[in-house]
């Protein structure tokens, strides 16, 4: 609602009902009073970054400590900028890592310590994810890589990536079981009921592929 209509239909003033000076005056002040309204709307919003133009969207980025990777989305780097705290509160370990994966497409990532191959490499992690049904490309592995290494801790090392695959599928095999009856009715006449049954049986492949980041 206007300022003009508060004015006339809700506080109903009678010198303004009737086309006038007065009248003109009122709505006048009004619609000045809607644009500053509108000003006031819109610089509060710029404070926010669900809200501000994209402009001022820089900024905000900034202000968090957050760089844009070339693949990242307008609206995923806006997302990302509504949630930094929160994703820096997690910390970028085993919790935050694949939040933030999450965030950018590749749901279900897992951070595993190298330290489990090798002691001595206990500061180096890898990261898996599965592979997305679109499948997963180069771009894929570029911003994973820089995501992780964005939201790691200083001390850890990103050693390379694994990627997670299933795909499923079905085989079909068939058995026959054949039984054999023999009724005698008048003459011998034998009889034969064969029986057929069916069995279905599920597959999948199972697969991981490593890429080792170079120095």
């Amino acid at each position: 609602m206007g300022f003009w209509s508060y004015f006339r239909d809700e506080l109903r003033w009678p010198l303004i009902w009737k086309p006038g000076p007065i009248s003109a005056l009122v709505e006048g002040l009004a619609r000045t009073m809607d644009d500053a309204r509108a000003d006031v709307l819109w610089f509060r919003n710029q404070f926010n970054p669900a809200t501000c133009d994209d402009a001022n969207l820089a900024e905000h980025a900034a202000s968090r400590g957050l760089e844009r990777h070339r693949l990242e989305t307008d609206l995923g780097h806006r997302a990302r900028c509504e949630k930094a705290f929160a994703w820096q509160a997690l910390g970028g370990g085993q919790v935050g890592v694949p939040k933030i994966l999450e965030h950018l497409g590749y749901p279900n990532s897992a951070i595993r310590n190298i330290r489990e191959e090798d002691e001595e490499r206990w500061a180096e992690f890898k990261v898996r994810t599965r592979v997305p049904e679109r499948g997963i490309e180069s771009v894929d592995l570029e911003l994973i890589a820089w995501a992780a290494n964005d939201q790691k801790p200083a001390r850890s090392i990103l050693a390379g990536l694994e990627t997670e695959g299933v795909i499923g599928g079905g085989a079909y095999a068939a058995t026959v079981l054949l039984t054999g009856t023999v009724v005698t009715l008048g003459p011998e006449i034998p009889a034969e009921t064969n029986v057929i049954a069916q069995l279905y049986v599920g597959s999948y492949i199972h697969g991981i592929s490593t890429t080792t980041l170079g120095e």
